[in-house]
């Protein structure tokens, strides 16, 4: 057979080799050069042949042949399979085009319902059902009273028969008659080719779209000499780094602009009794979730403040340093009654990052600071909108706090319908006390659209405006912007005279909502920036504790830079390894900002001292004993390794130590200086802790169920 013989070729050979050769042949041949072909022919045919060689010749040429034909059928059906599958893409595209609603204009009328105001002649302020497309045909709407569906008469242009069937309803009590009559059920009534009032002109606007941005999280390690970049994406901890061994790894900066979102999903998780997966869990979060209640600052925006104690978790030689950072307090200022409609985006991009999380808190917070005469309405908006609470008075916390637990994660975003609830919430009680509403939108990812469309928005968000209800945006949006968007979300709000607010933590939302309440900045700081400059001489190592950048999930660094808003803390956390050199400077704090009044950038700088580092736990700071635990039972949470400095200089990885188990840890944190029982965050944290001690493990699939990368 040829494959168990690749090279027939040879065995011909070696056998035309083995022939014998008449003792004459070569002087016949020398001596017969100059013959023709035909003596040679002559001559060769004395030569005996062996036997079986015409056969195998034959079986060679028969296999090739045979190979040559399974090539090219192989080939003949690769091409028959491409052909066939081109062919049903082609049906499957007919279809789905026979299949997909006509544009509008092209088919039967289709039942809209919009909300009214009380008065049965009175003009809406803004129909929002336009911005979202109704693709079936030309869209007529049918407006109905809530909660008493009645039948509004047809204007003067539409009247004819249409008017005729409208009497016929109102002459059989149905059309003011409450409960007789559900327009959306009614079958004779969802069959009525034309409604009494026809809708705007803008049902042709396509569906907003929303594109949601990353989660930029993490300090990034620098890439020099001396530093693994893996052993964060191996370990999900950093690693030791020596100041010495480089100028670039004498400088250390942190992000400030930190949120408390994956401790908040850990207590949610616990209340079920279950913890959250490990990989959701950061340790920055945890510190953020505790308010540390630094000093305030005195005469400046910012304060700034260092203090640290020796490690009590990882043995002599290594020592806790804390930074922190403090903005001033803005006094609330006396303001007038506001109603507010909260329309919050619930799609499943909401849960990355702890979105919606956020929100929550943020909602829950601006709820202290209303009053009895303030009023506040929820919406929802999903795949459909869902009004989760409706004018409620604003000393009424419990039904706002039930209004947002209620939230839940939809799959996509349809944000006209959120939208069209929102402003018919707002035209509802237009004209009613305490005056006109402030809609705002809370979401990680607005519309982008085409200048027709923006247009059209932009004409009914003014026709709004006019009447006083405005909109507002807190974009939720984390990681680079586009262009479109910085283009279009300036000119929408500025269409319902209102205003943009990015936010990227709890503290931000909130901040953009109490400056709604209040007409006055909450913004004491821009573009902070903490650098921390290690003393090579007197600081061996140092480890960053949190902020791992998970660059492998396609996540990129935190941002350096953040604004710092009324009462905003921050803070960074250090595990640091002194030189035997006495005395001397540790490291120097550059905090660096902009002032937004003037313009201006300026800053402190501030020394740190090897005598701020207490030598033991319970004689340091509260916030470094508050610290220490918080960080401690993060790490104990998230199942981190503990990071070793070995004495070449390179850091290592071993189990953590039994001893120190989150039950040992909470023991000791109530024994601790008692000032600590004060601090409402801190105490809360311990009881969330308390319930980690028996819940269930992560179940496998809680992190599909999150579909939240805020770890990874």
């Amino acid at each position: 057979m040829f494959w168990a013989d690749p090279n027939p070729d040879a065995w011909l050979d070696r056998r035309l080799c083995d022939l014998p050769v008449p003792s004459d042949l070569v002087d016949r041949l020398r001596r017969e050069v100059a013959l023709g072909d035909e003596v040679l022919d002559a001559a060769l045919r004395d030569v005996s042949v062996p036997a079986g060689l015409r056969g195998r010749l034959m079986r060679i040429t028969w296999t090739r042949r045979r190979f040559g034909q399974w090539v090219r059928a192989a080939a003949a059906a690769v091409l028959i399979i491409a052909s066939s599958l081109g062919y049903m893409a082609a049906v499957v595209g007919l279809v789905a085009t026979a299949l997909e609603p006509s544009r509008p204009g092209s088919g039967p009328p289709v039942l809209e319902v919009t909300a009214r105001s009380d008065r049965l002649d009175s003009t809406p302020l803004v129909n929002m059902e336009g911005v979202e497309l109704v693709s079936q045909g030309p869209t007529t709407a049918l407006e109905v009273d809530r909660p008493k569906p009645q039948l509004s008469p047809p204007p003067v242009a539409a009247r004819g028969r249409d008017l005729e069937v409208w009497e016929l309803f109102a002459q059989a009590g149905l059309g003011d008659q409450p409960g007789k009559l559900d327009p959306l059920l009614d079958r004779y009534l969802a069959a009525w080719p034309e409604t009494a009032r026809a809708s705007p002109s803008w049902y042709d606007l396509p569906e907003l779209k929303k594109v949601p941005g990353l989660v930029r999280q993490g300090v990034q390690l620098p890439l020099v000499a001396g530093v693994d970049p893996s052993f964060v994406i191996l370990y999900r901890v950093h690693p030791f780094l020596i100041p010495a061994a480089h100028p670039a790894l004498c400088i250390s900066e942190v992000p400030l602009g930190v949120d408390a979102a994956s401790f908040e999903l850990t207590a949610r998780f616990l209340e079920d009794g279950q913890l959250p997966p490990r990989e959701v869990l950061r340790t920055e979060e945890f510190l953020a979730a505790v308010d540390f209640r630094y000093p305030k600052p005195n005469g400046t925006p910012l304060a700034l403040h260092a203090a640290g104690t020796a490690s009590p978790f990882r043995g002599p030689g290594l020592y806790l340093l804390q930074v922190g950072i403090q903005a001033r307090e803005v006094p609330l200022q006396p303001r007038e009654p506001v109603r507010l409609v909260l329309a919050v985006d619930t799609s499943a991009s909401m849960r990355w990052g702890g979105r919606l999380e956020m929100v929550r808190r943020a909602v829950q917070r601006l709820a202290e600071q209303l009053g009895p005469e303030d009023r506040i309405s929820v919406v929802s908006f999903s795949e459909e909108a869902t009004v989760r609470a409706e004018e409620v008075v604003g000393s009424d916390r419990e039904s706002v706090r039930a209004a947002l637990e209620s939230l839940e994660v939809g799959s996509s975003t349809n944000l006209a319908a959120g939208l069209r609830e929102a402003y018919g919430l707002a035209q509802r009680y237009h004209g009613k006390p305490p005056g006109p509403a402030q809609v705002v939108i809370f979401s990680d990812g607005l519309a982008q659209f085409d200048g027709d469309t923006g247009g059209a928005l932009q004409q009914r968000l003014a026709e709004a405006a006019a009447e006083g209800v405005t909109l507002h945006v807190i974009d939720l949006v984390q990681g680079p912007v586009g262009r479109d968007r910085e283009r279009w979300l300036p000119r929408l709000c500025r269409a319902g005279k209102g205003t943009v607010h990015r936010a990227s933590t709890a503290d931000q939302v909130f901040w953009g909502l109490a400056e709604l309440l209040t007409r006055r900045s909450q913004l004491v700081a821009s573009r902070v920036r903490l650098r921390v400059h290690f003393n090579h001489q007197t600081v061996a190592a140092y480890r960053l504790i949190g902020h791992e950048a998970m660059m492998f999930a396609g996540l990129k660094p935190a941002p350096l830079e953040t604004d710092f808003y009324a009462g905003q803390s921050a803070t960074a956390l250090y595990e640091i390894v002194l030189t035997k050199r006495p005395g001397g400077q540790l490291a120097l704090a550059d905090l660096e900002w902009i002032s937004p009044e003037t313009g201006q950038r300026t800053g402190i700088r501030q020394p740190i001292h090897r005598r701020q580092l207490a030598k033991r736990l319970a004689d340091a700071a509260l916030y470094v004993q508050a610290a220490a635990v918080v960080a401690e039972a993060a790490e104990i949470v998230r199942e981190t390794p503990e990071v070793l400095l070995v004495s070449t200089g390179r850091s290592a990885v071993r189990f953590r130590s039994p001893r120190w188990s989150l039950a040992y840890l909470l023991a000791l944190a109530r024994q601790l200086d008692a000032r600590l029982e004060q601090n409402a965050s801190f105490m809360r944290f311990l009881r969330v802790m308390d319930q980690a001690l028996s819940a269930k493990p992560a179940r496998s699939g809680s992190l599909e169920d999150l579909s939240s990368p805020m770890g990874l």
